[in-house]
């Protein structure tokens, strides 16, 4: 019928139909990192799970117990960093900020650098 039509043939001299097209832009280096990162997390999660059967975590029990700690860490998380923006924002008020914020990072990398010689010495 279209092409019966002047005006209608027109519309869409190439001949497609108007059905959207789907195009997907994949980039390998990010795909590449997201492949090391599930990698690396799904050998800590094994390593997790050895260790909830050392416990005495039953088969049966071991992903309701993976799921119970990942729920967990991830609250565990959003508290921290809520806490922090809390902090943040009660700095920033005070104009602390530019004092705080060194004395903070040195905190960190400092129980960073003690965690690890820690690790490493033991």
């Amino acid at each position: 019928m279209a092409s019966q039509s002047k005006i209608l043939s027109q519309v869409r001299p190439d001949g497609l139909e108007d059905a959207p097209q789907l195009q997907i832009d994949i980039d390998r280096d990010r795909a590449a990192t997201l492949g090391i990162t599930a990698a690396f997390g799904l050998i800590h999660g094994l390593g997790f799970a050895s260790v909830l059967g050392e416990l005495g975590v039953s088969a049966g029990e071991t992903v309701a117990a993976l799921a119970f700690f990942n729920v967990g860490v991830e609250l565990g998380q959003l508290l921290f960093v809520a806490a922090v923006l809390v902090l943040f924002a009660v700095l920033t008020r005070l104009r602390m900020v530019t004092t705080a914020l060194p004395a903070a990072l040195c905190a960190a990398g400092g129980m960073g650098l003690f965690w690890t010689l820690q690790r490493v010495i033991a």
